[in-house]
């Protein structure tokens, strides 16, 4: 294996084009590409990158960087090491590795920070079209933190000995920046809660005034992170948790968590700056920043203290959870309008508060505050009676079948984003008990009509169920 740091420069640029190049990384992405010769030629090889448009490839080899490696331009940039195992970059600094921004790839290569602390991939601003995949990452405090991600991937992703594993952050809440010599301040929350101990500005925050007392802080007005696929990631040893967003359209396939500790660590975490006031502007706290449209599907979780945690959703949809290793509590539901859970353990224990649990087997170890439950068994499929919704703009009519009394409905929005609702009757008409204003339901003696309010909803179903089922 090379050994290749900033304080030893080996020189192969005659060699450069034998190595694996040919295989992997020129079958993702083409022939266009520079090769890093050594540690200490990685930022100017970046920034050529970003200039000529070719990806960076790294043959195999130990590199030590000694400094954070900036990606923060506007110009795509991918990085491709000849293989996961054989490319490895280690440092020990406190700042961020690799600090990126929009249209990055990093793939094929492993990350190792020696001296258990710093961010291994940071997005200082803002992250869209950018692709994290075939990573081993290690001994940082923190191997993925960022904010304002679109259309992001993350696959083939090996986390291990870290505090926290992936987190995608809101920056919703007001913070004071200390100012250096070049571009980059340091951020303290207003509050003393914060996210991360390793955040950075750039120097073109969206706003910028000053307190009652004169000093000068940075706020933000948007914290989307949204239409982003995790496939195929472990998060193992990790002290504090697995994974943190406050997001909107996501999904998860194939997640692996493991803590460090039964006593603290927590797999799954997923909430809203609607959660946290105490850290969100005062101009922000009245609107409703809400996480919605999650798909998590096959979930595996070991020694946790907390498998899953939820604050302040919409909509989010659990299938498949495994507890392959000891949980203590598997679910734990604040504030949720509907949390769909399919294929889950019954017999774990379960903490729901102001939710409404759609589930389709019966959870026996249950502490319910103000939460709703709606059984969809196979038994219950068979009471059940289902009809479509008609197309936009349209409504449907309907006779209401004797002795089904809730009425649960799922609808589409522009074919992609999904919503759902759930009214019960009472005094012979049906009262919205959750969801939003896209469906309204009128009833006329035995008939109920369902007209589609919203201009670009396109479709739905609704079912009927006995009132117990609602219940």
């Amino acid at each position: 294996m090379r050994i290749l740091s900033t304080f030893s420069l080996i020189l192969v640029a005659a060699t450069s084009q034998v190595y694996a190049a040919t295989n992997y990384c020129k079958s993702q992405y083409g022939e266009n590409f520079i090769t890093l010769d050594s540690a200490s030629q990685f930022q100017s090889v970046i920034n050529s990158a970003m200039t000529t448009g070719q990806f960076i490839f790294i043959p195999n080899g130990e590199y030590t960087i000694n400094a954070m490696l900036d990606l923060n331009d506007s110009n795509p940039v991918t990085i491709c090491g000849e293989s996961k195992s054989g490319v490895v970059l280690k440092t020990n600094i406190s700042d961020p590795l690799f600090g990126i921004q929009s249209q990055t790839t990093l793939d094929n290569m492993t990350l190792i920070n020696t001296a258990s602390k710093g961010t291994a991939i940071y997005v200082r601003y803002s992250s869209s079209f950018s692709d994290m995949k075939n990573l081993a990452i290690s001994g940082f405090h923190t191997a993925y933190s960022g904010r304002k991600h679109l259309y992001s991937s993350f696959e083939n992703i090996d986390i291990s000995d870290v505090n926290i594993g992936i987190e995608l952050h809101s920056d919703i809440f007001r913070y004071y920046v200390v100012h250096n010599n070049n571009q980059y301040g340091s951020r303290f929350p207003k509050t003393d809660g914060k996210f991360n101990n390793n955040c950075y500005v750039t120097s073109k925050p969206p706003c910028q005034t000053k307190d009652d007392d004169g000093n000068l802080f940075f706020y933000d007005d948007g914290w989307f992170n949204n239409v982003l696929r995790f496939k195929n990631i472990s998060v193992s040893n990790f002290t504090d948790y697995g994974i943190k967003m406050q997001a909107m359209t996501v999904q998860l396939d194939n997640v692996s968590l493991t803590g460090a500790s039964i006593d603290s660590s927590v797999g799954l975490i997923i909430d809203s700056p609607q959660a946290h006031p105490e850290r969100m502007l005062v101009q922000k706290e009245s609107e409703n920043l809400r996480a919605y449209n999650l798909a998590f599907n096959t979930l595996k979780l070991s020694n946790l203290k907390t498998g899953i945690i939820a604050d302040e959703v919409q909509y989010i949809s659990l299938n498949t959870v495994n507890k392959v290793g000891d949980v203590l509590e598997l679910v734990n539901a604040k504030n949720v309008d509907y949390l769909k859970l399919e294929n889950v353990p019954n017999a774990e224990r379960y903490r729901f508060e102001n939710t409404k649990v759609h589930v389709n087997s019966k959870l026996t170890n249950i502490d319910s505050i103000n939460s709703m439950f709606f059984i969809e068994n196979e038994a219950n499929k068979a009471k059940s009676y289902q009809f479509a919704l008609a197309a936009r703009g349209n409504s449907t009519q309907v006779a209401i079948p004797a002795g089904y009394d809730c009425l649960a409905i799922s609808s589409f929005i522009d074919g992609y984003s999904k919503h759902a609702s759930l009214w019960r009757k009472s005094n012979g008409a049906f009262t919205k008990v959750v969801g939003p204003d896209n469906i309204s339901v009128s009833t006329t003696g035995n008939v109920v009509k369902l007209t589609l309010n919203a201009p670009s909803l396109k479709r739905g179903k609704a079912t009927f169920l006995p009132y117990s089922y609602c219940d």
